[in-house]
């Protein structure tokens, strides 16, 4: 619970600290809630190096990544997806090295949206169809009639 509150859910180490303290009456320091964090990422690191070999295992996966602010520095969540299993790293830039972490010696076919370091993938790539239609949407709502005409198309 302590690792879900703090380190998923992202309450502070103090309202964690209180949480525990009010509800099961025992007493926690943070750096207590730091030691179970540790604990539990130490004991899930196989599992999640075990979910990224299924993943790059894969003849074809979709690649994205969203960035979120967190106590004021920017981080972003890269994925790598298929029908079989989800991949997830955190990194503090959208770049080419967050990218070679993600997908390690995977060279399959990429699906992506069409960020610039997507497009000179070596290999097979499919632009993800939701970007594509978002794309045609929105040339479908353009002033412009031949912006218009083709994004209705």
């Amino acid at each position: 619970m302590v690792a879900e509150l703090s380190g998923i859910q992202g309450i502070s180490r103090q309202a964690v600290e209180g949480f525990i303290q009010n509800v099961f009456d025992v007493p926690i320091s943070t750096g207590g809630i730091q030691k179970v964090i540790d604990r539990v990422s130490d004991a899930l690191l196989p599992v999640h190096e075990a979910i990224g070999a299924t993943v790059r295992r894969a003849a074809v996966n979709h690649v994205d990544e969203t960035s979120w602010q967190q106590a004021g520095a920017i981080k972003w969540l890269c994925t790598m997806t298929n029908c079989l299993a989800s991949f997830f790293i955190v990194h503090s830039n959208r770049s080419r090295k967050a990218f070679e972490a993600l997908i390690d010696n995977w060279r399959g076919i990429l699906v992506s949206d069409n960020y610039g370091l997507y497009r000179h993938w070596v290999n097979q790539r499919q632009v993800c169809l939701a970007h594509l239609i978002r794309k045609a949407s929105g040339l479908s709502e353009r002033t412009d009639d031949t912006c218009r005409r083709f994004g209705s198309s």
